[in-house]
Order: C-alpha cells, then structure tokens, then sequence
C-alpha cells in the first residue's frame, strides 16, 4: 500500500513526466507482483495511435518488435482481431490457446519457441498468454493506453486479489495521466 501511495504523490508531482510516472508504476507491478514481462502502451495525442513506451523484463528484440507496432482504437478493442476473456472492466485475458496475435506480432513474445506449449493445468501460466489492464480517462469510453502482462515468476496465473490490485493501480494511473495530459492542454490553451 505504501508503494502506490507514493506513486500518487509522484502523479501530482509537475515536474515528474508521464514516463517518468508510468515507469513507477510499471517497476510497481513488476517487483510488487510477481510480474515477469510487463509492456506499456500509451494512445500517442498526435495522432491518436496506441504505442508501447516501456517495457521491464523484456528481451532487447522484444522491446524492438514492440516499438514497431501502433494500434488504432477498433484494433485495441476488436475481439474478433484479439479474440479474449473480459474479467472486469479493467482487465481483459488472452490465452494463448486463442491465438491473440496477428501477423508482425510473433518477435514481441519473449519466448517465441515456447507459444506451441500445451497448458497442464488452469491455472498454469503459458508463453502467448498475457493480461491488457486497461488506463482509462474520465470514462471506461476514454481508453488512455494498458499494462500489459505476461509470465508471472510462479508460472502461475495471478490470484484475484493481485488483479484487483491491478485495477485500483490503473484506475490512479489513468487519472493522472488524463489529469496531466489536460492540464498541458490548457497551459498550451493560456499561453
């Protein structure tokens, strides 16, 4: 708790940047959780494309491959593209069973010669799976960017109450980013 009580301070800190914030809060999720992989995808303002910024525990080709990629709106939420299982407003599962991946996508995966592993159990963790948390703006309409996770350090699925967890961190870290990114707006606006 102390953690992600100091991580909204570091949030209202002006003169910490979204990076530098998002970078909190992935190494959060990554030491606090047991979180092996860990991407950040932000919606770019400029030309309103989801990209990945950051990323922990990843190979350099990974990162690389993931740099390349920028996703429209329709993408991030086509389930017929990105075939998933809603689990709460916040966070949406794909198994690695369904595929969740399209063509350029397959050099993201940290352990590409593992994606054909067979599952032993429900709630074994297996290369391909991953979990998007979503970071929303004032609404669950607004998507501002996602967490998303793979491989936890117990090659187990997270216990619900990491999830939860997980949500609360997305629902402070997708305010702040809305509040920031309108503030910058508006300073812009007076100038």
């Amino acid at each position: 708790m102390e953690q992600i009580e100091r991580l909204m301070f570091k949030g209202t800190d002006p003169r910490e940047s979204i990076d530098s914030f998002l970078t909190s809060a992935g190494t959060l999720i990554y030491r606090m959780f047991g979180i092996a992989e860990v991407a950040v995808a932000l919606k770019d303002t400029s030309d309103n494309l989801f990209r990945y910024r950051l990323f922990f525990g990843m190979r350099k080709e990974s990162e690389d491959a993931y740099r390349k990629l920028a996703y429209t709106l329709e993408q991030v939420t086509s389930t017929t593209k990105y075939p998933r299982i809603r689990l709460s407003e916040y966070i949406d599962f794909f198994p690695s069973e369904y595929r969740p991946y399209i063509e350029g996508e397959l050099d993201t995966y940290n352990r590409p010669s593992k994606l054909e592993m067979k599952r032993r159990s429900p709630d074994e963790m297996i290369e391909g799976d991953y979990f998007c948390i979503y970071l929303y703006g004032l609404t669950k309409n607004d998507i501002l960017g996602w967490f998303e996770i793979a491989r936890t350090l117990n090659g187990k699925m997270p216990p619900r109450e990491t999830l939860k967890w997980l949500e609360l961190l997305a629902s402070i870290v997708g305010r702040t980013i809305h509040e920031r990114r309108l503030s910058a707006r508006l300073t812009a606006a007076s100038r």
